[in-house]
């Protein structure tokens, strides 16, 4: 009996360290990456109507187990039909924010620069009004867990032979509070 307590000590324990050991073999390390080379990722909504605003990271936490960084000082353009214009980092909000509103079917480019980061672009097409509308019908669906719940059907006009992409928010209304919430 003595011996098959032993044993099976002698497995527990084999197991817990094989389990730790691979673990610790797929972790993947920077320095293990061929050719890595850090990178400067925009972080945000390009929505017409609103002032273009966006946090600058880097790209440090797709290989790591650490948030990544806020870039605070890059020089980031913003470039308009005619118009080059530096955005400014906001302190409070962590974001580079612009002053001008964006506008429904315009391109806009950013371009971002850095001392120590390779240069960042990005150009994007405001979309057009989707005409998106919404229903709710209480009680009209079923849940994940197969229970009665609200269904919510939204819709909108994609436009054709581009490649968009959308973020819908959707809110309720918390009469404890007497706020919208996200």
């Amino acid at each position: 009996m003595k011996m098959k307590t032993q044993l099976n000590n002698y497995i527990a324990l084999f197991l817990v360290v094989g389990t730790f050991t691979s673990c610790y073999q797929d972790t993947i390390r920077p320095t293990e990456l061929v050719n890595y080379q850090e990178k400067m990722v925009i972080n945000g909504v390009f929505t017409s109507g609103t002032s273009l605003s966006f946090e600058l990271t880097t790209s440090e936490a797709s290989i790591a187990n650490s948030l990544p960084s806020v870039i605070k000082n890059a020089s980031v353009t913003l470039v308009r039909t005619n118009t080059e214009q530096q955005m400014a980092y906001d302190v409070v909000t962590e974001n580079y924010v612009s002053a001008s509103m964006l506008v429904a079917d315009e391109s806009v480019a950013v371009r971002i620069q850095h001392p120590s980061l390779p240069n960042c672009n990005a150009v994007v097409k405001i979309p057009k009004n989707l005409g998106a509308t919404g229903t709710l019908t209480p009680n009209g669906g079923v849940d994940t867990g197969g229970l009665p719940g609200d269904l919510l059907q939204v819709s909108f006009k994609d436009q054709s032979n581009q490649n968009n992409f959308y973020k819908i928010n959707v809110y309720y209304r918390n009469e404890t509070l007497g706020q919208w919430i996200p």
